[in-house]
């Protein structure tokens, strides 16, 4: 009966070391090399137009006319688990225009002649997607005919799960070693 009332006793105190684990999942994801890189990408422009970011120093502006142009990632996924998908969108309110948010060819986030004027703010939009296949296509398409739409901050990391640190795995192996001499002890 001690032995399993330790065991708790190790078992809770390294629950209370436990964190979420999060790996990032896209490249470039704030478009701060400058350029496209990690992107496929049709007729968009990569630059700090007006000085409109969330942060650091560029976005990618969508200004495509007549029809919508994107771009694209696809990263390595786990069929069936869950992920968080995040972006940050800015947009002038200038009509028309039309701004879609794709993961795994399915639509999470779709607006047509959004009069809004979000800029200098960005609108922060995330969503909870499940992944059905090892490899996902993440892709954005946009429109604005008279001006341009932003984009930047785009993340994609696994749901928040809790899994223990290093440091916790070790606590508790070191319990479970000092269980052991405590019971070598006793016979």
């Amino acid at each position: 009966m001690k032995l399993s009332k330790k065991m708790i006793a190790v078992l809770a105190t390294t629950a209370c070391f436990a964190t979420s684990a999060s790996a990032e999942l896209i490249t470039n994801g704030g478009f701060e090399t400058g350029d496209l890189n990690g992107w496929t990408t049709g007729n968009f422009v990569t630059t700090n137009f007006d000085g409109y970011v969330t942060s650091g120093n560029y976005s990618l502006y969508m200004g495509c006319v007549g029809d919508l142009c994107s771009t694209s990632q696809t990263i390595a996924t786990t069929a069936g688990a869950s992920y968080t998908f995040s972006f940050d969108y800015g947009s002038d309110g200038a009509q028309p225009n039309e701004f879609i948010a794709r993961f795994g060819g399915v639509d999470v986030f779709h607006t047509v002649n959004d009069p809004t004027n979000t800029r200098p703010g960005f609108m922060h939009e995330s969503f909870t997607v499940l992944a059905s296949s090892t490899s996902t296509l993440v892709e954005f398409l946009g429109r604005n005919d008279p001006a341009y739409q932003a984009l930047d901050n785009v993340s994609v990391v696994p749901a928040a799960s809790v899994v223990p640190e290093p440091g916790a795995l070790a606590l508790l192996l070191a319990g479970l070693a000092g269980l052991g001499l405590s019971k070598r002890r006793k016979t």
